[in-house]
């Protein structure tokens, strides 16, 4: 179980509480979060849970195959060309974003990593990748269309070996 204020969450400072592990900071929180099966719940004082939130954060089946078809199976960060191993919502589920096709993306866990330490930035208008400083980055591609890439030359007539 872990115990986190949601201003704490929501403006990226402080830290939480992970049961049998104890404080860990924000940029571990927001990845674990981004990754696991969760439903915030708002308590308040005496009067106990207040709100249980949205539900269904983690992208359908569905969802993700058409996220891979989308993006040729191959992370959506410019330049990488890992395979998509984790659908990431572009607004935060942690800040509100919901679990919509137009909002979600697919990334390495190389890429992923660098999305939630602040080192890539995907705008949500745009969905252009930037770094840190707000430069757009070389290759980014906003709809993350399907790249035609070989992973290997064509054939140019060779003889069979055998």
């Amino acid at each position: 179980a872990l115990t986190i204020d949601a201003s704490t969450l929501m403006n990226d400072s402080g830290s939480g509480e992970l049961v049998g592990f104890g404080t860990i900071g924000i940029r571990q929180l927001q990845e674990m979060i981004c990754e696991a099966d969760i439903t915030p719940i708002a308590i308040g004082g005496k009067d106990g849970v207040l709100d249980v939130g949205r539900s269904s954060r983690l992208a359908t089946p569905r969802q993700r195959t058409a996220v891979l078809a989308r993006q040729g199976h191959q992370c959506a960060s410019p330049g990488c060309r890992a395979p998509v191993v984790h659908i990431h919502h572009i607004i935060w589920w942690s800040r509100g974003g919901p679990t919509d096709l137009a909002n979600l993306i697919g990334l390495c866990p190389r890429c992923h990593r660098a999305v939630h330490a602040g080192a890539l930035v995907i705008d949500p208008t745009t969905h252009e990748f930037r770094d840190r400083h707000g430069r757009l980055l070389p290759g980014a591609d906003p709809r993350h269309r399907k790249r035609r890439t070989r992973t290997h030359p064509p054939a140019t007539g060779l003889p069979r070996a055998g």
